[in-house]
């Protein structure tokens, strides 16, 4: 039996608000972290060195209003399908565009489904993740995944939570 754990934040920013506010429970960003340690999540901006993404980031980053990180124990075969698959998708990039058209359009927009092999954006790409590797099933109406729906997921799945900050 393994562990992942994910880190669900509120940036300071005024975009971080607007995703927080707008249908995301209360965040705007959501990574994993990897076995070496790093946060690995998809973002639309450089970070240091780091480009945009979905990539593997060093522990504080960034500094965040909220931090709430959920942990789940998982099964071996669980853990390696997780990691093999999110391996297999490091270096894709940040669908902004996407993203803009599910919050313009939400569900009606069926190409940012979170099952698309090209969907990049945070959640949809721990969503995919997790249920790739059989931790969790994306409800099939569910057309796009935001961080707070993430936190749902989690949730539904017993991971446990701790509130950070």
């Amino acid at each position: 039996m393994k562990s992942i754990t994910w880190q669900l934040v509120k940036g300071y920013g005024f975009g971080s608000k607007v995703i927080a506010f707008f249908g995301a429970g209360g965040y705007s960003h959501i990574d994993v972290e990897s076995p070496a340690g790093y946060l690995r999540g998809a973002r639309s901006d450089k970070i240091g060195h780091v480009l945009p993404g979905y990539r593997d980031r060093p522990q504080n980053y960034e500094t965040w209003a909220k931090v709430t990180r959920y942990t789940l124990d998982v099964a071996d075969e669980q853990y390696a399908k997780y990691w093999q698959f999110s391996d297999a998708h490091l270096g894709d990039p940040y669908d902004e565009r996407g993203l803009f058209m599910a919050f313009l359009f939400g569900h009606k927009h069926k190409l940012r489904d979170p099952r698309n092999k090209w969907v990049g954006w945070c959640s949809q790409e721990v969503a995919r993740n997790g249920e790739f590797s059989g931790l969790w099933v994306i409800p099939p109406q569910k057309t796009n995944i935001e961080p707070g729906d993430c936190a749902m997921l989690l949730t539904g799945a017993w991971a446990r939570r701790e509130d950070v900050k």
